[in-house]
């Protein structure tokens, strides 16, 4: 999995640079912002005799999603802000021995950027900026006696870099961070007890009897951001870090490993504010998991941008 989400990666490198605009737009001084604001709803019903001839369960789904984007362009340099949220929940009787519906979230994201870039030359440039990718919930393992795995900055990573940028196209960049601290925060102290084994094992990376370790290390990001067909966007982000140096007294194989995270989403425009989007996360961190995780939605709803 690991070999594959690189290939996805680097595809997306190839897309870019052979997809050049015959003719680009010069951008002009000042802001420009781009809003969005989603909601989807999605149910299924049975009666007892549907349920006990071919299973299934009443269910209801909800989701939000909110994307803010601003963009300062003054001569030389650009200063970008980037927020997203994304929560989602299903609520249903997921277990038959149960008597009463339960809600479980079945997407948690929560993530800030702020970047300034400055022009070297035609499609280089340096940048400094820092990010923050969070959840906004209690995450448990159901299959651990609902036990804490996750919560609110717990994991949270912050990372500030600096680099440089290579923009060919409006819609790419692939960014080298060859100065690029990461910050890797737990805050729950029933989630450390639960990921870390009691104190056998780190919490996601963090050691056990701390609540946060900073590393160093080099970051590899490819952005992707285009209306690939009519009335269909496509968006994705690659993450890569290895690590060089840390706070912690040794570093673990798996603290070692290079990370990696791909996000894809693809949108859909159905109608004025009628959406249907389709999203993929791929994460191979062993210091979450020995495993690549993978993550795969598909939604229809209302879509209002501004």
């Amino acid at each position: 999995m690991k070999k594959g989400l690189l290939t996805i990666a680097f595809a997306l490198l190839s897309v870019a640079v052979s997809a050049q605009d015959a003719a680009k737009e010069v951008p002009k001084d000042g802001w420009k912002t781009s809003n969005q604001f989603g909601v989807n709803l999605a149910g299924a019903g049975y009666n007892a005799a549907w349920q006990t001839s071919q299973g299934g369960f009443n269910s209801t789904a909800l989701g939000f999603l909110i994307n803010l984007k601003a963009d300062l362009l003054k001569g030389k340099g650009m200063w970008t802000n980037d927020f997203q949220t994304q929560y989602g929940f299903i609520r249903g009787q997921f277990d038959k021995a149960s008597t009463s519906a339960e809600s479980r979230k079945n997407i948690d994201r929560l993530f800030f950027e702020t970047k300034y870039a400055r022009k070297i030359s035609g499609k280089v440039n340096w940048f400094a900026g820092a990010n923050l990718l969070t959840q906004l919930a209690k995450g448990l393992d159901y299959n651990k006696n609902k036990s804490l795995i996750s919560n609110f900055l717990t994991p949270a990573v912050l990372t500030e870099g600096i680099g440089i940028q290579w923009k060919p196209v409006p819609y790419f960049s692939a960014e080298l961070g060859g100065a690029t601290l990461r910050q890797t925060f737990v805050q729950d102290a029933d989630v450390i007890k639960n990921v870390g084994d009691g104190g056998k094992k780190p919490a996601y990376g963090v050691p056990f009897g701390s609540k946060f370790i900073n590393d160093v290390g080099v970051s590899l990001v490819g952005i992707f951001d285009k209306d690939v067909a009519k009335n269909f966007n496509l968006k994705a982000r690659y993450t890569g870090f290895v690590v060089l140096a840390s706070s912690a007294k040794t570093l673990t194989p798996e603290h070692k490993a290079i990370d990696h995270r791909l996000d894809l989403v693809g949108t859909a425009k159905l109608g004025k504010y009628i959406n249907a989007n389709v999203t993929l996360i791929g994460i191979r961190d062993k210091d979450i998991n020995a495993k690549a995780q993978i993550s795969r939605g598909l939604n229809i709803g209302l879509l209002y941008s501004m």
